[in-house]
């Protein structure tokens, strides 16, 4: 029961950036319906005072109107977006460009049927449907497209429905004339499906590009947190290993004397808080060493800078360097990834004790920002200052590039700095850094405000 919650919940946490991404995309299919729109209403108003060319412009503008009506009803998923689910948001989202053919057809049958070389423009609005909808929708919908103007045109041709003629355009025998009537349809169904196949064959070469940097860089963030791992297993050991030394002792003094139950129950206590500091300094290491999806919720950043704290005190401690805080207390949450931004400042924290091989101070302080001009917005922030040998200004310009790195006596990979930025950038947040040679270096994490 609990791993199919487990997989549900997964499920509608990968499902949120394709969410998100297609409410995107049906938000520029509105822009583009309003822009077609008002064509419409121009476009029938000009030609009708100008060359008096439409026989019955008053179905167009009804046509018009209704699609107005249609065109406001996609604003619910800029309202609640968190509310729809991925299927339902594409269901609404092929309805609405079902409604957009049948209208399109509507509109070209009252202004020339076929003689309107706007049929042309079904093909542009199948183009917008390849890169929103799947390719299997995407034909079907070509299909529909071919059914509808096929059908219009067989209709007008036998005189089963009227044909609207546009005045002074093309002549009544070419009207007639199978061979035009039928090329045009070929070319126009020929050149639709050709266009739908370029579309989605290029949208999907996109998506799945897009799927491979995602990849990428997710193997790249784990490298990163094992490598940070890797420099904390000193410390870890040290942790483990003195309880452990603890508990041994208990264990002798016990067997010494059994039957001395004062000082067998006072042991026991002492075993038990051994125990719970082990327990806690592992469960400390797993959390931060498990996989972990992108996973969003609200945050105090002080939190997050003080389970680092608790990762790195005792190797900061081996190297001489003195720890300091200097929190905001009350401090305003923000909207991130837990986990991911801890991997941030143990990074930030690493990289200052490499800089620091003789000692020296490593001091975090954390703050809000009324308006930051970067940000645009308010926002907290995060600093990591040590006292360490800073950073030259040649390599400040290439700090954040992959695989550079100035530690050349230490195991750095070159990706620390590289994968920090990435993740901030998520979060929609900057990094700064300040350095100079001899005085130490401060690295600034700022984040918008949830």
């Amino acid at each position: 029961m609990e791993q199919t919650q487990l997989f549900q919940e997964k499920a509608v946490d990968d499902e949120l950036p394709l969410k998100l991404e297609l409410i995107k995309q049906i938000g520029w299919l509105v822009r583009l319906r309003w822009i077609a729109i008002a064509g419409v209403f121009f476009t029938v108003t000009v030609v009708n005072l100008a060359q008096n060319m439409i026989v019955r412009p008053v179905p167009l503008y009804i046509i018009a109107a209704l699609m107005v009506l249609y065109n406001f009803e996609p604003r619910m998923y800029r309202k609640a977006p968190e509310q729809q689910r991925l299927k339902s948001i594409k269901r609404q989202a092929c309805i609405h460009i079902i409604l957009d053919l049948l209208s399109l057809t509507a509109l070209i049958h009252f202004s020339g049927g076929v003689e309107n070389p706007f049929i042309f423009y079904f093909i542009f609005h199948l183009v917008i449907a390849s890169i929103i909808l799947s390719k299997r929708v995407s034909y079907v919908l070509a299909g529909l497209n071919t059914l509808l103007l096929s059908s219009l045109i067989c209709l007008e041709y036998f005189e089963i429905i009227p044909h609207n003629p546009l005045n002074n355009f093309i002549t009544e025998e070419l009207y007639r004339n199978r061979f035009y009537i039928f090329g045009v349809l070929f070319v126009f169904t020929s050149t639709l499906f050709f266009s739908v196949y370029l579309a989605t064959t290029i949208t999907q070469t996109a998506r799945e590009r897009e799927a491979d940097r995602k990849r990428m860089e997710h193997q790249l963030i784990a490298s990163e947190k094992m490598a940070a791992i890797g420099e904390l297993a000193a410390g870890v050991a040290h942790e483990i290993n003195n309880p452990l030394d603890g508990l041994l002792n208990c264990i002798l003094r016990i067997q010494r004397n059994p039957n001395n139950i004062p000082q067998t129950q006072e042991y026991l206590d002492l075993m038990e808080e051994a125990i719970h500091r082990i327990e806690a300094t592992i469960g400390k290491l797993l959390d931060f060493s498990r996989p972990h999806e992108l996973s969003l919720s609200a945050i105090n950043l002080n939190d997050v800078v003080n389970e680092t704290i608790g990762l790195i005190e005792y190797g900061a401690s081996e190297k001489g360097i003195q720890i300091e805080k200097d929190f905001q207390e009350s401090i305003s949450l923000i909207h991130g990834d837990k986990h991911l931004l801890e991997q941030v400042i143990l990074n930030l924290s690493l990289n200052a004790i490499t800089a620091m091989p003789d000692g020296g101070k490593l001091e975090y302080g954390t703050g809000e920002l009324q308006l930051d001009p970067l940000l645009s917005k308010p926002g907290v922030y995060v600093s990591v200052i040590d006292t360490g040998v800073g950073i030259a200004e040649s390599v400040k310009e290439r700090i954040f590039e992959p695989f550079y790195t100035s530690h050349i006596t230490e195991k750095g990979t070159g990706l620390g700095l590289t994968v920090s930025d990435r993740i901030i950038r998520q979060h929609k947040g900057i990094i700064e850094v300040e350095s100079e040679q001899g005085q130490g270096t401060t690295f600034t994490v700022k984040l918008p405000i949830a």
